[in-house]
């Protein structure tokens, strides 16, 4: 830069600094009404002399017209009455204590600003620094642009001055942030500039027009444009936000990515305890829970880091020169931080309790501070280290901790993503790939992969492993040993800058470990190589650990499901046996019965054929359902469905049962409406269906063998409902009854026979004809099976 704009932006510099001191001097003149007057709940001031009194910055406004020790005569509202009392202005700070933190931090800010614009002025981003410490330091300093203005002249000078900084700054925050960025300048971001420079423009109008008329109606005017001038600070500090976060995304510099993280840190930093504990508390309508002077404290913090992200790398090496000092800066920032936090909070907390001293909400602070200052030295060694200086990563801590997690997980794909995850925390790159092969057909096959696609893996699977310990590309890496750079020109093509093989060692496994650029846009070291090297060998054992794991674990599954087939093979067998051998056994006895002669009545021998016919029945059901499950099982079951009334089915049904129903059997009844109810179904199928229920109602019913049948007709539907008086069903056991082989102990104590099949084979006959099963039970009380039938099946 040219030494006579050097010296007139510095000239430039100095008057608005002085003006920004004079507004700050000013503010001792402001005068305000006696606390006294407001003192007590329910008490608001509403007019000030003839002027009405809307909003609290009315008061402001009305304030700034007048000067200290001059009269006047206040309208208040005490416990919802008005009243007027007469008074004199007292200085608004014999009330309030006075705001130097504000003079100290504008000082501070501007004393940064020059220094770094003295030692780098041709840098724009130095340039830039020193006019946003300025907008900065003279905003913060005048405070506002009424607060200071006691009379006429050169008072209005610093309250011009601050609207012309207050938009100012945001702007020139957002121009700051873009000299990290990568991005081109557009031609319409110069036309910005116009967009600050307007707003400031017109709340000067207001503030000018507003003092010299005098006309609060003016005021007023200007106040309701604020939220649209609000808007557009917001905006501009995202916008400022959002273009570090580009930056840093997109910066393949080390250099830039530093310079960003000072920025985005300081900025949030310095403005979040004022934005979280002071202004946010207000919004919702609560006491901020730090003072305006204490909460703007921390602004300190802005023009700091700032600083060292333009020096930073560039003059001083701040990074390898202030390692432990600034660890110890930062802390005793925290340490002087918390304690002003708890000493605020502390005083709201007991700020009524006259039993309390202040001394001792001192000492409660102190203690506060003390006990959170080893944690925090701690944590803030930590973030200096792993933030903002060169050693990024800690090598023995990131593979002691890979380690440890690997020893937890159990998935091979959870496994391959926490290593991967461990390396770009530990390394940055552009790029992550692991690749895990396995033996099928005498070739290997992908079986595991991440980050890499398809026409990569397949590539390095057909590579064998390089005599060295990795290929690299020659550019990629600062050194040679262990190097095989015998495949750049695939590397290069891969998109890939270094490929190290997994160390299975002899087994079906084999891998690859794929590396991009490092986004610092550095060479791999031989510290970086050394620690992929120990991380891929960690990976590879625990990858065989599992390996083994799953082996074992499906071995003993196996042997576990072979021994289950075989015991529900034993157990089908004997109860298949059972379920034949009994009425084969009744039918042999009932035929020998017969033949031997020895029943010569005629009424006699009709039972016991009635009973031969029940018997024969029953075996036909128990074969025609294993035969059946046969056919579910293999997908091979077929439906016939045919449009045909259902009373006739049902009756068929009963009579099936009558043989067993004789003298003090069972009592099967049948409740239906006399017109035809047409179902377009498999009729066996539903026969079949209705077969099972009734037997099964009739199987698990005690001394009162009660059977009722009722067809239910619907418009839509036919829902045929088969109501006992049995055991009931446990709420426990109602999903399960409808799987195939299971009976309850308590079904199963109280009728040993059956194998568990008859409601399976209903549940399938009610999906294939669209259909659904309702099951209702009280336990000891019955049970009622409804079969909901569509009239049409669906297509």
């Amino acid at each position: 830069m040219k030494r006579a704009l050097f010296i007139l932006w510095v000239a430039a510099g100095a008057l608005i600094i002085f003006f920004s001191v004079a507004g700050f001097i000013n503010l001792k003149l402001r005068p305000g009404i006696p606390a006294g007057l407001t003192a007590g709940a329910g008490t608001k001031v509403v007019r000030v002399g003839p002027l009405e009194v809307q909003t609290p910055r009315d008061l402001e406004f009305i304030l700034s017209q007048k000067k200290i020790g001059e009269p006047v005569a206040v309208g208040l509202i005490r416990n919802g009455r008005e009243e007027t009392v007469e008074t004199k202005l007292v200085p608004y700070y014999s009330q309030e204590p006075f705001p130097v933190i504000f003079l100290v931090i504008g000082v501070f800010g501007f004393l940064i600003g020059l220094g770094v614009f003295w030692l780098r002025s041709g840098d724009p981003a130095a340039q830039l620094f020193y006019w946003l410490s300025l907008a900065f330091a003279s905003a913060v300093m005048v405070s506002g642009d009424v607060y200071g203005v006691h009379d006429r002249g050169l008072s209005l000078i610093p309250g011009a001055l601050f609207n012309l900084t207050y938009p100012l700054a945001p702007a020139i925050l957002w121009r700051f942030t873009r000299t990290f960025s990568v991005f081109r300048e557009k031609a319409w971001f110069y036309f910005f500039w116009a967009v600050p420079i307007g707003f400031s423009g017109l709340l000067n109008a207001g503030f000018l027009y507003s003092q010299l008329k005098p006309s609060i109606g003016a005021f007023r005017l200007s106040i309701r444009f604020f939220p649209v001038f609000r808007a557009y600070i917001a905006f501009v500090c995202i916008a400022a936000a959002v273009e570090l976060i580009r930056a840093f995304r997109k910066s393949v510099s080390e250099e830039v990515r530093a310079q960003v993280k000072w920025v985005f840190l300081g900025t949030a930093a310095g403005l979040g305890p004022f934005i979280l504990f002071y202004q946010v508390p207000q919004v919702f309508g609560f006491r901020e829970l730090l003072s305006e002077d204490i909460s703007s404290a921390f602004f300190v913090i802005i023009p700091v880091a700032m600083a060292i992200a333009i020096l930073n790398f560039r003059l001083m090496h701040v990074n390898l020169v202030i390692n432990r000092g600034l660890v110890y800066s930062l802390l005793t920032m925290l340490t002087v931080g918390v304690y002003l936090v708890s000493a605020e909070i502390l005083g709201h907390v007991f700020a009524r309790d006259s039993m309390v001293r202040s001394d001792w909400v001192t000492l409660g602070a102190a203690a506060v501070a003390a006990v959170l200052f080893q944690p925090g030295r701690k944590r803030i060694q930590l973030l200096v280290d792993r933030t903002f200086f060169r050693r990024t990563y800690d090598y023995r801590k990131a593979v002691l901790n890979f380690s440890t997690r690997a020893q937890k997980i159990m998935s091979p794909g959870d496994l391959v993503s926490e290593f991967v995850r461990t390396v770009a925390e530990s390394l940055p790159l552009e790029r992550i790939g692991v690749l895990v092969g396995g033996a099928a057909g005498g070739a290997q096959r992908p079986v595991l992969s991440d980050g890499l696609d398809e026409t990569t893996a397949r590539t390095l699977l057909s590579l064998p492993a390089p005599p060295a310990g990795a290929w690299a590309r020659e550019e990629a890496v600062r050194t040679s040993q262990g190097m095989d750079f015998s495949k750049r020109g695939l590397l290069k093509t891969l998109g890939l800058e270094l490929v190290t093989p997994l160390p299975f060692g002899a087994g079906p496994l084999t891998g690859w470990l794929a590396l991009g650029r490092k986004r610092s846009g550095l060479r791999f070291t031989a510290d970086d190589l050394e620690l992929l090297e120990t991380l891929a060998a960690e990976l590879a054992a625990g990858l065989e650990k599992i390996r083994l794991q799953e082996e074992v674990s499906y071995e003993r599954a196996s042997r576990e499901k072979a021994d289950e087939l075989n015991r529900l093979k034993t157990e089908f067998i004997s109860s298949v046996s059972h379920e034949l051998r009994t009425p084969m056994t009744s039918i042999q006895s009932l035929s020998e019965l017969l033949r031997s002669g020895k029943v010569p009545d005629e009424s006699q021998r009709e039972r016991l054929l009635e009973l031969m016919s029940g018997e024969c029945g029953r075996l036909s059901r128990f074969i025609h359902n294993v035969l059946d499950f046969g056919k579910i099982e293999q997908e091979a079951k077929l439906y016939d469905p045919r449009t045909a009334p259902l009373q006739p089915l049902i009756r068929e049904v009963i009579d099936l049962f009558r043989p067993g129903a004789a003298g003090d059997g069972p009592v099967i009844r049948a409740e239906m409406p006399d017109e035809p109810v047409l179902l377009e179904a498999d009729q066996d199928a539903v026969r079949q269906a209705l077969l099972n229920l009734v037997d099964n109602a009739i199987k698990y019913s005690g001394g009162r063998k009660e059977v009722t049948i009722r067809l239910v007709p619907a418009s839509d539907s036919a829902e045929i409902q088969v109501e006992d008086r049995g055991i009931g069903i446990e709420p426990r056991d109602r999903e399960r009854v409808f799987e195939a082989f299971f009976r309850s102990p308590r079904t199963a104590h109280h009728n040993p026979e059956g194998v568990g099949l008859g409601l399976k084979i209903v549940k399938h006959i009610m999906d294939a004809h669209g259909g659904r099963i309702v099951l209702q039970s009280e336990p000891g009380r019955g049970t009622t099976f409804s079969l909901i039938f569509p009239l049409r099946r669906p297509s």
